[in-house]
C-alpha cells in the first residue's frame, strides 16, 4: 500500500502505430492434435461445430 504513494509517473504516450508484416494463419488441426484420442465421447460433436 505504501508503494502506491511512491509510484513513478506514467510514461509518455507512444505515437507510433505497429503494422503486421505477415498476417497470422489459423491452424485448428494443431489444437486437435493436442486432444487425447481416447477422449472423444460427448465432445466429439463439439470438435466439428464450425
Amino acid at each position: 500500500m505504501l508503494a502506491r504513494l511512491n509510484a513513478t509517473p506514467t510514461p509518455a504516450c507512444v505515437e507510433t502505430s505497429l503494422q503486421l508484416k505477415e498476417a497470422p494463419l489459423a491452424n485448428p488441426s494443431r489444437y486437435d492434435s493436442l486432444r487425447d484420442p481416447d477422449d472423444v465421447g460427448a465432445d466429439a460433436a463439439e470438435c466439428n461445430h464450425a
